[in-house]
């Protein structure tokens, strides 16, 4: 297993990013008045290279906000093609401008022939948040020699935590922290395992776990309450969903969003509800009689994200998803007003980047999204087209990271909130 070899680096800022985890310290009202603003452009992608080392693909993104306006994006670099096995690093951009510009790309776990994967981070700011704070990066580490799940066992698919200190300016310095805490967090009896991907968060309204730091894993959500020295589990009442993904409620417990399970498969989302401390729901589907979200019959569905845009007023929470009945396509983001339980209003198609046509690249996946500090919603998803080591389009794909940056104003489109 790859356990040296790791390097961690800073680089210029010239690029692009996204983002803020603690939604609630950016307040919502200038958005609904702003002109619409969408905007959109590859910011993982052919042209970047990490020490002379270029990627076949880049997969799997996640996106966490420090201090105001600056940003750090995380990614899968794929070495030698689009597979989920094999030589797998973990890489990162950082914008201090909210998405206007962003770093060169940045090493986070590299070297060696392993797989890193599953990018989930969460930020935890200082006492004083103008000074800075920790970004803790969740992820796992598998034997590289693993082509298939069955191959999995309890020791060579592993659970990292990551952290790397940020000073008052939000960017990253310094060399990335690694611990190995598949003792502590991973059950005895799995042999397959998930982290998110996507996003953790941090808790901030008034309930029995505020302050907490969450983040989503396979049949449990891993948490800390002591700003990251300790994590421990909250396991679910099942391991039926699966690639959850979680946002802060209005009573300050934890709606849970999932892709389902292999098992008993349906095309629509799951979900669950409750408190690190006090125990869930069982897990329902959101079926389609009151929601949007269907999910795509291909590959048993598709990972997901959520975002708390806000807890005053209507009190939003959006989701973002592909809403295509059999293919990984249509990215939409939709909005609840209820915390989770319907989603059947104020839903929104994202516009491919300007410049594209045709059939291909195409652009639906995995996807992460936070708020921007100048009351934006950015979203990173993933897109791909014909690998150009493969002309005739017979299956190898190129795959690459598109950023997205848009407002309330933009999702409403003239519509009436409820």
């Amino acid at each position: 297993m790859r356990r040296c070899g790791l390097r961690a680096g800073a680089g210029r800022l010239a690029g692009v990013l996204v983002l803020a985890a603690a939604v609630s310290a950016v307040p919502a009202g200038p958005a609904q008045a702003a002109a619409p603003s969408p905007e959109g452009y590859t910011l993982f992608g052919a042209g970047d290279t990490l020490n002379g080392v270029s990627y076949d693909s880049f997969r799997i993104p996640a996106v966490v906000g420090t201090t105001p306006g600056t940003l750090v994006a995380f990614a899968e670099g794929r070495r030698h093609n689009e597979g989920d096995w094999g030589d797998i690093d973990l890489v990162m951009k950082v914008s201090a401008d909210n998405g206007a510009t962003w770093s060169a790309l940045q090493p986070v776990a590299t070297g060696g022939t392993d797989t890193w994967g599953n990018p989930t981070p969460v930020y935890q700011p200082n006492s004083d948040p103008a000074t800075g704070g920790t970004v803790w990066l969740f992820a796992q580490l598998t034997d590289g020699a693993i082509t298939d799940v069955s191959q999995a066992t309890w020791g060579n698919r592993e659970v990292f935590a990551l952290s790397k200190q940020v000073g008052a300016n939000g960017v990253p310095s310094g060399a990335w922290t690694f611990k190995n805490l598949n003792a502590a967090l991973k059950p005895s009896g799995y042999k397959w395992d998930a982290i998110g991907p996507g996003n953790g968060i941090r808790l901030t309204q008034s309930g029995p776990d505020k302050g907490a730091l969450v983040i989503p894993a396979w049949g449990r959500n891993i948490y800390s309450t002591d700003g990251g020295v300790t994590w421990q589990q909250s396991a679910l009442p099942s391991r039926d969903g699966v690639e959850g993904t979680v946002a802060e409620r209005t009573d300050g417990g934890v709606y849970r969003n999932d892709r389902p399970g292999a098992s008993g498969f349906q095309p629509y989302r799951k979900h669950l509800a409750g408190t690190l401390t006090g125990g869930y729901t069982g897990y329902q589907w959101h079926n389609g009689a009151h929601d949007t979200l269907t999910e795509p019959t291909t590959g048993q569905g598709c990972q997901g994200s959520l975002l708390r845009y806000n807890f005053d007023g209507k009190h939003r929470l959006m989701f973002l998803h592909p809403a295509n009945a059999t293919s990984r396509r249509d990215m939409t983001i939709s909005i609840s007003y209820d915390d989770g339980a319907t989603w059947d209003r104020m839903s929104r198609l994202i516009p491919h980047p300007a410049g594209w046509g045709g059939s291909d690249p195409v652009e639906g996946g995995y996807s992460s999204m936070a708020k921007t500090s100048d009351y934006h919603v950015a979203a990173l998803i993933e897109g791909s087209k014909a690998d150009p080591s493969d002309p005739g389009g017979t299956g190898a794909r190129e795959h690459f990271i598109v950023f997205h940056k848009f407002n309330l104003t933009w999702i409403l489109n003239g519509r009436a909130e409820p």
